[in-house]
């Protein structure tokens, strides 16, 4: 599960006659969903990193902030990392992903309706505690 607190663009909704309904510029989004990884040189056990290859889903949320609105999709990524033991089960994860969320519904007014042609391509570098359990 990750939440992102706050976000800044602008995003203009119309109708169909592309008559402007709604414009936003500040968002906080969330996504939770699962991601597998795979380490391709579980072999080299000299080796302090442990290198990996992370995919994965999200469903996604984008929430213009004040609106009462929100958008819905879904998302696919993919990327690397390397996790490095510092104290006993506690290892550093290092990893670079890439995200392509596609948004296909927006809770608008009250009601709901569809989108069509609304994503977003993000790159992310993370560093982080990760704990194992094995």
């Amino acid at each position: 599960m990750d939440w992102i607190p706050s976000l800044s663009g602008v995003l203009l909704v119309a109708d169909q006659n592309n008559t402007p309904i709604r414009g936003y510029d500040s968002f906080y989004a969330y996504h939770g969903g699962f991601s597998a990884k795979l380490f391709p040189f579980f072999k080299f056990s000299k080796w302090r990193a442990e290198p990996y290859l992370i995919s994965g889903y999200h469903w996604s949320r984008l929430v213009p902030k004040a609106s009462g609105d929100a958008l819905k999709g879904t998302s696919v990524f993919g990327g690397f990392g390397t996790m490095i033991p510092w104290w006993r089960p506690l290892y550093w994860d290092l990893r670079f992903t890439y995200e392509h969320t596609n948004y296909d519904s927006i809770n608008i007014l009250g009601g709901e309706g569809g989108l069509s042609g609304v994503t977003n391509n993000s790159y992310e570098l993370s560093a982080g505690l990760s704990y194992r359990f094995l």
